[in-house]
């Protein structure tokens, strides 16, 4: 049972041209870094004003360095007015192309208002992450998040389909945001995602 007076909010960033391509070709297209598309802008729109409409708003939103969450969370913090922190821990599990991300500097540049000292120029991996590493990912999250979370003083957090799933088991839908216990999240029992086979792009 989740306690009311703690919580932690879950959501996945909104659709992106790279899981609009990957639906329709069926493999990996190629898309580094991708943004999100009208489609995801009005889904991460949709979420924040029902986040606006509820008795309990997140004090602040934690968000992955890549493009997708950076423009999920602007979107939500535009509707609730919540400051934005970056959080390198909840980045996606490296796997497609639009897992890599753009370096420390560009971001820096396109969202000056945000701090990106915590992350080092490179931040994300060159090889595909293993399943194991993704999941120690989530529990050094977990552990934090236990610590964050205080009485009555919820946060958003904006990431992935694949972290989130390592986190809690739950796959997420673009844009989808739900309400958990930060003392019961159990990365260790999740079962590794299902991830396409990937194909050589030509």
């Amino acid at each position: 049972m989740i306690h009311q007076s703690r919580r932690l909010f879950l959501m996945r960033h909104g659709q992106t041209v790279f899981n609009l391509e990957m639906k329709e070709r069926g493999t990996d297209p190629g898309v580094p870094d991708p943004g999100l598309t009208e489609l995801g802008r009005q889904q991460a729109l949709d979420a924040a004003r029902k986040m606006e409409q509820s008795d309990e708003l997140p004090v602040a939103i934690l968000t992955s360095p890549y493009r997708r969450t950076l423009e999920t969370a602007e979107i939500v913090a535009s509707v609730i007015d919540r400051p934005i922190v970056i959080e390198p821990l909840i980045r996606e599990h490296v796997y497609f192309s639009c897992d890599q991300g753009t370096h420390r500097s560009e971001l820096q540049k396109f969202w000056p208002q945000h701090d990106f000292s915590l992350l080092p120029e490179v931040w994300w991996s060159h090889d595909d992450e293993s399943h194991d590493i993704v999941t120690a990912r989530a529990m050094a999250f977990h552990d934090k998040a236990r610590k964050l979370v205080k009485e009555d003083e919820p946060w958003l957090v904006v990431s992935h389909w694949a972290f989130l799933l390592s986190l809690t088991g739950y796959k997420f839908l673009n844009g989808e945001y739900v309400a958990m216990d930060p003392d019961h999240l159990d990365p260790q029992s999740v079962i590794p995602p299902e991830l396409p086979v990937k194909q050589k792009l030509s």
